[in-house]
Order: C-alpha cells, then sequence, then structure tokens
C-alpha cells in the first residue's frame, strides 16, 4: 500500500511538475509534424524569414481545424496555438502554383498544395497566383506537407502571432 501511494504520489508530482517547469523556463513541446518534434524556447524575437512562430489561426482556418480536428487539446476540445515557420514577411513574393510555394523565386520543399487530408477531406488551396507579402502580415509553411498552412489559408496577419519561438531540442 505505502509503495503504490508513494508511486501514485510520484506520478502527480511529476505531471504537475514538467507543465510548471515548462512554464518557469519558457518552454513549448511541438508533437506535431508541422515542425520538427521536441522542445522549443520562447523567445520573442523579431520575425523574419525561418523563425519558428506559435500561431493562433484566422478565424476561418480556425473554423475548419476544429471541424477536421486539427490540432485540437483532446481534453478540451480547444484549439491550441499552432508551431509554423515564417516563409515569407512584408516586401516577399510569393507564388502559390500546383507545383508549391515559391518565396522570392525558390521552391519550398514539401509545400505542393494537397487536393485531400489524411483523412480524405477536401483541401481547398489559397487562389494560385503571385502575391507581394503586404506591411503587417506573413505566410507561413509546415516541415509536412500533409500540414495545414498558408496555402490553405493564405498569408495571416502578424497579430495572429503569440511569440516567436527556436528550438532546443528537437528530432
Amino acid at each position: 500500500m505505502y509503495r503504490a501511494l508513494r508511486n501514485l504520489a510520484l506520478v502527480a508530482l511529476v505531471a504537475g511538475g514538467i507543465p510548471l517547469l515548462m512554464r518557469s523556463y519558457r518552454l513549448y513541446f511541438n508533437w506535431t509534424a508541422s515542425a520538427p518534434m521536441g522542445f522549443y524556447r520562447i523567445d520573442e524575437a523579431p520575425l523574419s524569414r525561418g523563425r519558428y512562430a506559435l500561431v493562433t489561426l484566422p478565424a476561418s482556418a480556425a473554423r475548419l481545424a476544429r471541424i477536421r480536428h486539427y490540432g485540437l487539446r483532446s481534453d478540451t476540445h480547444t484549439l491550441m496555438p499552432v508551431l509554423k515557420q515564417i516563409a515569407a514577411t512584408p516586401g516577399d513574393s510569393v507564388m502559390l502554383s500546383a507545383d508549391g510555394v515559391r518565396v522570392s523565386g525558390t521552391l519550398r520543399p514539401d509545400s505542393r498544395p494537397l487536393a485531400t487530408d489524411s483523412r480524405g477531406h477536401i483541401l481547398k488551396h489559397w487562389p494560385f497566383g503571385l502575391y507581394l507579402v503586404p506591411s503587417g502580415q506573413v505566410w507561413l509553411v509546415s516541415s509536412s506537407s500533409r500540414s495545414f498552412d498558408s496555402r490553405y489559408f493564405g498569408p495571416i496577419p502578424v497579430s495572429q502571432i503569440k511569440s516567436t519561438v527556436h528550438p532546443v531540442l528537437t528530432r
């Protein structure tokens, strides 16, 4: 009985301590394919191409994400901020085509828009064309070709970015 109680107390301590430790050290754990899995430190660095950011999806994208259960917390069924890489910033040109996303002429790997998601639901891509990223907006991409990013909802307002992060320990 004592051993079981001690083990239960240890599990409770670890379970409660890890979130506290992560908040104290401003850590974020990414478990999705949107970016390399692992720990990221919240750093509030200036927005620039290649930086990772924690983002609240725009309303229309968030609605679709909720319906399709993209990035929902299982305990509360609320949409979590998503981790995406900033592909383009104000002044960059973005060409979205069937081949993928080109930023200032360079094709991003694994950026071809898909017709369906991993469950077979139809995905509508952002209209193909050439875009100049306006002031106050950014384009987001993911590490995975199957991720939900700006290919499907276009540029987002910088105000949707909650913080920037950098990898600490990732796979």
